[in-house]
């Protein structure tokens, strides 16, 4: 087959569908002439091979012949009724007008508009108006100026190009994420789906009935160009114009013609030719390419718009219904927007949600008073709106929440229009709240916000009227749920905020978000100490989180008055329960802020200082780090200074002063250092011969001198000590009460006390680490510690009380763990009781205990995360 032929695009697009493979392997046999069993093949497969209903009467199609359930198919849906009583005539060849009437009436026989001018057509012929309306559809423009050419027969090359022009004459609407009410599903860019939140009844698709915290892959969904979702369901259209449907099927609502739940995706019966679907609570609906819409599931109120009240297991025409464009469906009612602007709805009316001024139910469509010229329709619970060419946005039905955004909680029988709303480009509805896009790229939502589901930061009221949705912009698709609203961003990217209680924010976490999640990024290093964190961004500023100087802050806020920032260090006493931060500025000086009671940030004085402050003296320090209350640089000349509390030799300069040293005071005897660290009440330095020297109190061996500490006497050192037996050391980090270096042999060794591998017994000498290897940094906290090895997967060891160490327990571990759910990982810091990872894309992950905020997530009521979180900005 030329690549270059008119029919290889055509051919293509067959083999992708899965409707074609061909005559032999390798062969299409473009030229051979199509019989009508042959016909009757492609035609059903370009539908997706949906299971026929029924039989036929035609006695020379024999039973189990290849093309039988074709013909069985194009007999139930219409399409032929033979060539004569009793005769099929399968093996007749198919001339190109029996071909236009094939497609025109597998497209639902569609009223026929325009003419055409070709003069080879005889006038009033059977195949006149399927022509006409090839025409129309742009399908096909003859064999040459004024020639159709009826009689000729077609080729496999001409319907393979027939059979893809039909397919592409009208788009399927598509939407590529969808909120159930506490669920969610995404259309991913290889046309699979990805699904999150509560699972219950398997509407998650993946073969389980477990909740799922982050987006997990439907088995089996391909070619999937549309997504809705219902209370505990979810359906995809496919390319082909066929529908799947997973999880609740108490009321047929799967359309698989049982009640029996689904945790994988199920074709609905008998279905094919779909342009849309909606789900409501339980039951769904489809716009098939003919206009009309099906619908099947729980009809107690109606809502299938079949005149009756009786469940359907598989679709069911609605009656009286066609020109549709696209349904909105809710709890109890259904909506349908038609091709000329106007809309019908049917179903439950008890609070006027179907706009006809009554609060009558109703089996059948029934037109929404004074509505013209709109564009997009949606519905919640019992409410439903409407988006009119003008850009504005009318509401009607149940109002108890403000969902109507009228100002009232007032139902309304008919549409309301929104004061005050234009320039709106999109709506969806969630069960009581409702949102719209904005034509600058923003959102407004209104209605319940009992989980924050509106978006506009905050949870304690409703909103009668639209909140500005709170740092969005750039979105192309909406949805809400029952407590949650999400986007779908322009670059791809998902953004849900409210409810989280079952995941269905699809973030890995169950915490909830008052307003769209902006999450931390374009991170340089970070800094963790005592119960806060800041992070350095790669534009030198600051931004901090966690328990730090004016309260709490549970979000990254910037750090005014910095810039030029190489480098950051946090410290945090035990004694004030406060915190102060140190940063190295680019042409070596230190600037410091927060508690300055023993003159830890350095600048003479001891007044806090909620500003940074430049340390008095510093003005060539090449790194920093900092204690509970004192603070040390590295000079350029290799040697180290230090300031603050001295009362347990905290400075090195071979003191132990009750008065703190206020400016940078130098370490004594200490000089051709490359690396320095701080714990609570030490610090250690690391040498250029690998070797490491100590500093400080000594009360749990942290010094690694090879001393017992005395319980009764002087523990700790004034001057540095050189620790014992350790060489070829990389890396240094001092945590708490205790001290680990990673060796050029990629394995770590620790002392001091910890609770880690020591138990509450002071190791006052280094001993290695067990079943570690590869690693390439170490992060020391308040009694765990975590490495970062070669392959950017940390692991830790260590107390769990509050899952600092990431494995998703609170289980203690006395060898590492690793944190299965991080990797991708550049460098690693450990606080008293929670850890952060800064990840190669520049992103901040934190773990552990969370009651002050360190870990930066926004976590309203401040719960423990036992996974990586991802951190956020204020």
């Amino acid at each position: 087959m030329p690549s270059n032929s008119y029919y290889n695009l055509a051919v293509g697009w067959l083999v992708e569908a899965g409707i074609t493979s061909g005559v032999a392997p390798g062969k299409f046999a473009p030229t051979a002439t199509v019989t009508r069993g042959q016909m009757a093949v492609f035609l059903w497969a370009s539908a997706g091979s949906p299971q026929p209903a029924g039989g036929h009467s035609f006695t020379d199609v024999k039973p189990g012949v290849y093309y039988e359930q074709a013909v069985i198919w194009l007999v139930g849906e219409g399409i032929t009724s033979g060539v004569a009583p009793g005769k099929f005539a399968p093996s007749a060849k198919v001339t190109r007008a029996q071909m236009a009437v094939f497609l025109w009436a597998a497209a639902g026989s569609p009223s026929v508009e325009g003419t055409h001018d070709f003069t080879d057509l005889n006038a009033g012929s059977y195949y006149e108006g399927p022509v006409t309306w090839l025409v129309g559809e742009g399908i096909t423009s003859g064999v040459a100026p004024g020639k159709y050419g009826p009689t000729r027969p077609v080729t496999r090359a001409q319907v393979a190009v027939f059979l893809h022009a039909s397919a592409c004459t009208k788009a399927p609407v598509g939407t590529s994420i969808a909120a159930g009410d506490s669920s969610s599903c995404v259309l991913n860019d290889d046309q699979t789906v990805a699904c999150w939140g509560l699972n219950a009844e398997g509407q998650l698709g993946d073969g389980t009935t477990t909740n799922r915290l982050a987006p997990t892959q439907v088995p089996g969904l391909t070619s999937t160009i549309s997504l809705t979702a219902g209370r505990s369901h979810s359906c995809a259209l496919k390319a082909h114009g066929t529908v799947a449907c997973w999880g609740s099927n108490d009321s047929g609502q799967l359309g698989d013609g049982t009640t029996t739940n689904r945790l994988e995706p199920t074709l609905v019966l008998g279905l094919s030719g779909v342009l849309a679907i909606d789900a409501g609570d339980s039951h769904t609906c489809a716009v098939k390419r003919d206009a009309k819409v099906a619908c099947w599931g729980f009809n107690y109120y109606g809502q299938l718009g079949d005149g009756t009240t009786t469940n359907r297991l598989t679709p069911t025409p609605v009656v009286g219904l066609s020109g549709v464009s696209a349904t909105a469906l809710g709890s109890g009612h259904s909506c349908a927007l038609k091709d000329d602007g106007q809309v019908a709805c049917w179903g439950g009316n008890y609070n006027g949600q179907l706009g006809d001024g009554t609060t009558t139910s109703r089996l059948t469509p029934t037109p929404v008073a004074g509505l013209t010229e709109v564009l997009t329709i949606a519905a919640g619970a019992r409410h439903s709106c409407a988006l009119n060419v003008e850009g504005t946005v009318a509401c009607w039905g149940d109002n108890d929440r403000g969902q109507l955004g009228d100002g009232t909680t007032a139902e309304s029988l008919t549409p309301t229009p929104l004061a005050g709303m234009s320039g709106m480009t999109g709506l969806a509805l969630g069960s009581q709240h409702s949102c719209a896009s904005k034509q600058n790229g923003g959102m407004a939502c209104w209605g319940d916000n009992g989980f924050g589901q509106i978006g506009d930061g905050t949870w304690t009221n409703d909103r009668l009227t639209p909140a500005t949705v709170v740092g969005l912009s750039e979105f192309s698709e909406l949805t809400a749920g029952e407590s949650h609203s999400c986007v779908l961003k322009i670059d791809g990217t998902k953004v849900c905020w409210g409810g989280n209680e079952f995941g269905q924010l699809g973030e890995g976490t169950t915490i909830f978000r008052l307003k769209p999640p902006v999450w931390l990024t374009g991170v340089a290093s970070i800094a963790t100490a005592g119960h806060q964190s800041c992070a350095l961004k790669i534009n030198s500023t600051v931004a901090c989180w966690g328990s730090g100087t004016l309260g709490v802050e549970r979000a990254a806020v910037p750090i005014d008055g910095l810039s030029g920032v190489t480098a950051i260090t946090a410290g945090w006493s035990s004694m004030s329960q406060l915190a102060h931060f140190c940063a190295l500025i680019d042409n070596g000086a230190v600037a410091c802020w927060g508690d300055n009671n023993w003159g830890q940030l350095g600048d003479g004085s001891q007044i806090k200082k909620w500003t940074p402050s430049l340390v008095v003296g510093l003005s060539d320090a090449t790194a920093i780090t900092a204690g509970e209350s004192h603070s040390c640089a590295l000079k350029e000349t290799g040697t180290v200074a230090c300031w603050g509390l001295n009362d347990g030799g905290h400075i090195g300069d071979g003191t132990y002063a009750t008065s703190p040293r206020l400016t940078a005071t130098s370490v004594v005897t200490l000089s051709d250092v490359r690396a320095i660290t701080a714990g609570s009440d030490h610090t250690c330095a690391l040498k250029a011969t690998g070797t490491v020297a100590c500093w400080g109190l000594n009360q749990n061996g942290q010094l690694g001198n090879g001393t017992i500490p005395d319980p009764v006497g002087v523990s700790g050192s004034g001057t540095p000590v050189s620790v014992s037996g350790l060489s070829g050391v990389t890396m240094i980090d001092a945590g708490r009460n205790q001290t680990c270096a990673v060796l050029d042999t990629g394995t770590v060794e620790c002392w001091g006390t910890s609770g880690s591998i020591f138990g509450s017994t002071p190791v006052p000498e280094p001993v290695p680490v067990i079943n570690l290897t590869g690693a390439t940094s170490v992060a020391a906290g308040g009694n765990h510690s975590c490495a970062l090895q070669g392959d950017g997967n940390p692991a830790c060891w260590g107390w769990n009380g509050d899952g600092q160490l990431g494995d998703g327990s609170t289980n203690p571990r006395s060898v590492p763990a690793p944190v299965d759910a991080l990797h991708g990982v550049q460098s690693i810091d450990s606080g008293i009781d929670h850890s952060c990872a800064l990840k190669v894309d520049g992103s901040v992950a934190c773990w552990g205990n969370n009651l002050w905020g360190q870990l930066g997530v926004g976590d309203l009521w401040g719960s423990p995360q036992w996974s990586p979180t991802l951190a956020v900005e204020s």
